[in-house]
């Protein structure tokens, strides 16, 4: 009868230890999957803020560049224009938090995505009169958020360059 008893004992798991070990196991897994969808709430957070900062950043750029080949600077009631360097004036505003850029004063497109919301846009000028001998430049700053609320991707952004004119005014 001894050796029966022995056998049993060494056969397998109780019970008990079989619920121990799938609940230890559980929990382990549980932490982890908990892990694994931080990480790609996350990830999808950084996407979206680095589509956001790709669009601006492209945004800006684009006024930068038309900006530094322009002439003639002039800013009214909001709205920055210059004339391009292919005689074009080009005008800039902000309209609904929107960076908006016309090529007639008249029909504006949008530059930035819904994503990015600029409550602010300054334009400040320095130099542009023709007679005071100064190299033009034109300050931008942009003040909003960027990215969606609904995606708690929200990040504030005070943006500011200096663009100055590739030439004298004449």
């Amino acid at each position: 009868m001894e050796t029966m008893i022995k056998r049993s004992k060494n056969r397998g798991f109780t019970l008990i230890e079989m619920l121990v070990a799938v609940g230890v196991f559980a929990i382990a897994a549980v932490v982890s999957l908990g892990a694994l969808l931080n990480i790609a709430d996350m990830e999808r957070k950084s996407e979206a803020l680095r589509a956001v900062n790709d669009n601006i950043n492209f945004s800006l750029e684009m006024m930068m560049r038309e900006i530094r080949a322009g002439r003639a600077y002039n800013l009214s009631s909001g709205v920055f224009s210059f004339i391009n360097n292919e005689g074009i004036t080009i005008y800039y505003r902000l309209n609904n938090n929107r960076i908006e850029r016309s090529n007639d004063g008249i029909n504006y497109k949008s530059i930035t995505s819904p994503e990015l919301v600029v409550n602010n846009l300054d334009f400040t000028l320095r130099g542009a009169n023709a007679n005071d001998g100064l190299q033009p430049m034109v300050i931008i700053s942009i003040k909003g958020t960027a990215g969606l609320e609904k995606q708690n991707t929200k990040t504030n952004l005070n943006l500011q360059t200096t663009v100055t004119q590739r030439r004298l005014d004449s």
